[in-house]
C-alpha cells in the first residue's frame, strides 16, 4: 500500500512537467546566456571609487525566448555579485518577463515587465558585450551617482502595456516602442501595484537613415513620490549611433525636469555622452568618452567623466575592457562634498562573455 501511494505522489508531482514538455518544443525554446566580471581601482587616498582593487562577479544573465506562432514568452533572469539569498548577499531577480503576440513585425502586443526604451545602453542591459565601455554611461542612465541632487530621468525596469514594432519610412526602416506603466515609486512594489492613478507614459523611436546610422527619441513621463510628496518627472533624449565597419561614434543627450516640492524650484538635469572608437584588426577597438553632467536646483552642481579604454574581442562571443575614467565634480557638487581635489581616477576592467 506504502509503495502504491508513493508512486501515485511521484506521478502527481510529475504531472505539471511531463504537460509542459508536451506543449513546449524545443525547437521553439531559444537560451541565451551573459556573463560579465569586472575589476575595479581608484588610484587616489579620496574619491567615490573602490579604492582596495576588488573583483566583482557583476552578473550573469539568462535569457529565455518561447515562440510559437504569433506568441511569445521572453524573460531574463539575472543573478548579481555573487548572490547568495542566504547569506543576504548579492541580487537575484527578473530584469524583463513578458508575453507577447505579433500580428506581424509592424504592430505588436506585449503585458508585463519590460526595460525602459529609453536612450541608447538601457534596452542593452544584458547585452555588455555590444557597448565598449565597462559602465553604461552614468550622466545618461545613473545621474543620481553623479550629483548630489541628481535624479534618474527614467526608471529602468517598468510593467505594463507596450506596443511596439518595425515600420517601413521610404526604403528605409522606424522601430517604434510605447509604453503605458506604472511608473516607479518606493510606497508598494511598482511591478505589482501603482500608487496612485496616474500612469507613466514612455516611448522612443529609432530611424535607420543609412546602413551606418541610426538616429533616436526618447522620452519618459512620470508622477513620482519625493520625500511624501507627489512630483512630476518629464524627460526627452536624442542619441546617434554611427558604426562602419572600422568605426564607431556613438552620442546621446537628455534633458528632465522633476517638479520640486511646495515653494522650492523644478529641478533641471542635462545629461550626455560622446564616443568614439577605431577597430583595428577587426579586435581591438580603443575608445575615448566624455561624461557631462548638469543639475540644476537650489544649487547648481555639475560633473565630467573622461574615460579612455581599449576593448578586446578574442573571440565571437568573449570581449575585454580595459579601461581608466577619470571622475571631477564642481566645487557645489555634494556628490564630491567629501573629497578635497573634487576628483579622482579609476582602473575598471571587465571579462564580458555572450553565448
Amino acid at each position: 500500500m506504502r509503495v502504491k501511494c508513493l508512486f501515485v505522489a511521484a506521478v502527481l508531482v510529475a504531472m505539471p512537467s511531463l504537460a509542459v514538455a508536451a506543449v513546449v518544443d524545443t525547437d521553439d525554446l531559444t537560451i541565451d546566456i551573459y556573463a560579465s566580471f569586472e575589476f575595479e581601482y581608484q588610484l587616489d587616498d579620496e574619491g567615490n571609487g573602490d579604492p582596495n582593487a576588488s573583483f566583482d562577479s557583476d552578473q550573469i544573465d539568462i535569457v529565455f525566448n518561447l515562440k510559437k506562432d504569433n506568441f511569445r514568452i521572453g524573460a531574463d533572469v539575472v543573478l548579481e555579485h555573487g548572490v547568495a539569498t542566504e547569506d543576504g548577499r548579492g541580487n537575484v531577480g527578473l530584469s524583463f518577463g513578458f508575453a507577447e503576440y505579433a500580428a506581424s513585425e509592424k504592430f505588436k502586443l506585449r503585458v508585463g515587465k519590460y526595460l525602459t526604451p529609453y536612450g541608447i545602453h538601457n534596452p542593452l542591459n544584458s547585452y555588455k558585450s555590444g557597448f565598449h565601455s565597462v559602465k553604461i554611461p552614468l550622466a545618461t542612465n545613473k545621474p543620481d551617482k553623479l550629483s548630489g541632487d541628481g535624479f534618474r530621468f527614467f526608471p529602468r525596469r517598468q510593467v505594463g502595456i507596450a506596443i511596439l514594432g518595425t515600420l517601413p519610412a521610404g526604403d528605409r526602416t522606424l522601430d517604434y516602442d510605447v509604453l503605458l506603466t506604472n511608473g516607479d515609486q518606493e510606497e508598494t512594489n511598482p511591478f505589482e501595484e501603482d500608487n496612485n492613478s496616474q500612469k507613466a507614459l514612455s516611448a522612443r523611436v529609432v530611424y535607420e537613415a543609412t546602413d551606418e546610422l541610426r538616429v533616436g527619441l526618447s522620452s519618459h513621463l512620470d508622477s513620482v513620490d519625493e520625500g511624501g510628496e507627489r512630483r512630476s518627472l518629464s524627460s526627452v533624449s536624442a542619441h546617434a549611433q554611427y558604426d562602419a565597419r572600422k568605426v564607431r561614434f556613438w552620442t546621446e543627450v537628455t534633458m528632465g525636469e522633476l517638479e520640486g516640492p511646495a515653494g522650492a524650484p523644478d529641478v533641471d538635469q542635462l545629461g550626455g555622452f560622446v564616443e568614439f572608437s577605431y577597430l583595428f584588426k577587426d579586435s581591438v577597438a580603443p575608445y575615448i568618452q566624455y561624461q557631462y553632467l548638469e543639475t540644476q536646483a537650489a544649487i547648481d552642481q555639475s560633473a565630467d567623466l573622461w574615460i579612455a579604454g581599449a576593448s578586446f574581442r578574442f573571440k565571437k562571443y568573449a570581449v575585454i575592457k580595459l579601461e581608466n575614467a577619470y571622475v571631477s565634480g564642481s566645487r557645489d557638487n555634494e556628490e564630491f562634498e567629501d573629497i578635497a581635489s573634487r576628483d579622482y581616477s579609476e582602473i575598471r576592467a571587465a571579462v564580458v562573455l555572450g553565448f
